[in-house]
């Protein structure tokens, strides 16, 4: 049948414009086509398919949503903006996904503002480091506080680490936390040899903290230098903690720390690998 002869339904309309029209595609079907198109990398064919879906039906979420990603991709940040905003508020923000993309458009409008303010604070940052450095080092006595409960299998290479210190400036205040174990004797026998101030304060169990806050309230140096009684020093980690902090500015420090695996008294045994510091 020509499309131009009267329809066979009896309308009296050609049949091109009856029961012979051509449908327009579907949204969805248009839309999967353009998601297609946009998987394999044709940007300009999905666009176009993205915008005749929404021709078809104006508030379709899916091809809003899309549109906006593909043009987020192609750098065109401001109608991306008002697609995946429009995207939202056809779902009433509730889809997470419209939610994230519609993040990282803005973050890329904030950027500049963002990267200056890095800049600002890593220029501060020099700034305050090379003052710090140029600050003349007040070095002083150090006080190692060591709390301690029941620690008498392992206080013994806490001290030990205290007495290998590279820095000699130092005194060790050890305070047994009300020990039912024999550490009190432990610490006692291994003080008996150091080179430096040393000195055990026992106390009813009350705490770690309060043990600690006893210790420093016992210490005669400058500078408070803690040790848990399972833990050891780097030999070199108190005269590297005095050239970094000791001056004016700043007040505190911390160190890295590394876990170490069942060692012997010498405590050699190399880092578990995949342990982080």
């Amino acid at each position: 049948m020509n499309r131009n002869d009267p329809c066979p339904c009896g309308s009296g309309k050609r049949y091109k414009h009856c029961h012979g029209s051509v449908e327009p595609a579907a949204p969805r079907a248009l839309h999967l086509e353009a998601l297609a198109a946009h998987r394999s990398g044709s940007l300009t064919k999905a666009e176009a398919l993205y915008r005749q879906a929404i021709e078809v039906q104006p508030g379709n979420f899916d091809s809003l949503h899309m549109l906006g990603v593909l043009q987020y991709e192609r750098l065109r940040y401001g109608e991306a903006l008002d697609l995946l905003w429009n995207a939202a508020e056809q779902t009433g923000w509730t889809d997470p996904r419209v939610r994230k993309n519609l993040g990282l458009v803005l973050a890329k409008f904030l950027a500049p503002q963002a990267d200056a303010r890095q800049e600002a604070l890593v220029a501060g940052y020099i700034a305050r480091e090379r003052a710090r450095h140029a600050s003349p080092v007040i070095a002083a006595r150090v006080s190692v506080v060591l709390p301690v409960r029941n620690g008498a299998s392992g206080v013994a290479r806490a001290i030990a680490s205290v007495a290998a210190q590279t820095y000699a400036d130092i005194e060790l205040v050890v305070v047994d936390d009300g020990s039912t174990d024999g550490t009190a004797e432990v610490v006692t026998r291994c003080l008996s040899g150091l080179a430096f101030p040393a000195k055990l304060v026992r106390r009813e169990h009350q705490g770690a903290a309060r043990a600690a806050n006893e210790g420093a309230a016992q210490a005669q140096g400058r500078y408070l230098a803690f040790l848990d009684a399972d833990d050891r020093y780097a030999p070199e980690r108190i005269e590297r903690m005095v050239a970094e902090i000791a001056r004016a500015e700043p007040l505190w420090g911390f160190s890295q720390f590394g876990h170490q695996g069942d060692a012997g008294d010498d405590g050699s045994s190399p880092p578990r690998a995949g342990v982080p510091r």
